[in-house]
C-alpha cells in the first residue's frame, strides 16, 4: 500500500498515513479523556498518555526521516555532473642511447 493522497491533489493533509495518524490521534485523546472522566487508575491513566506521546512521537520521527531520505534522494537524482578532470599528460618516451 502506498502513501498516496486519496484527494485530487498532492495536499499531505489527504496523504493515508496522515488520516491514520489523525484517526489513533484523536481515539487516543478520547481514551485519555473517558480514563480522567471515570477516574481510573493511576496505571490506566499513565499508560494511555505515555502510549500517546510514542505514537507521536514515532509518527513525527518517522516523516523527519522520510523527507530526510527523500531530501537525500532528489539531491542524488538531480545533481549536475562536474565536468570531468583532464588527464595529466605524460612526458614522451625518451629512446635508450
Amino acid at each position: 500500500m502506498t502513501d498516496e493522497p486519496i484527494g485530487d491533489g498532492g495536499s499531505r493533509f489527504a496523504s493515508r498515513k496522515f488520516a491514520a495518524y489523525m484517526v489513533s490521534n484523536l481515539l487516543m485523546k478520547i481514551l485519555i479523556f473517558w480514563a480522567m472522566y471515570t477516574k481510573q487508575d493511576d496505571l490506566i491513566q499513565m499508560t494511555l498518555i505515555i502510549t500517546s506521546g510514542c505514537v507521536d512521537i514515532g509518527y513525527i520521527l518517522g516523516q523527519a526521516a522520510l523527507d530526510a531520505f527523500l531530501g537525500w534522494a532528489n539531491n542524488l537524482i538531480h545533481r549536475v555532473p562536474s565536468p570531468p578532470a583532464e588527464k595529466p599528460k605524460l612526458p614522451a618516451p625518451v629512446e635508450p642511447g
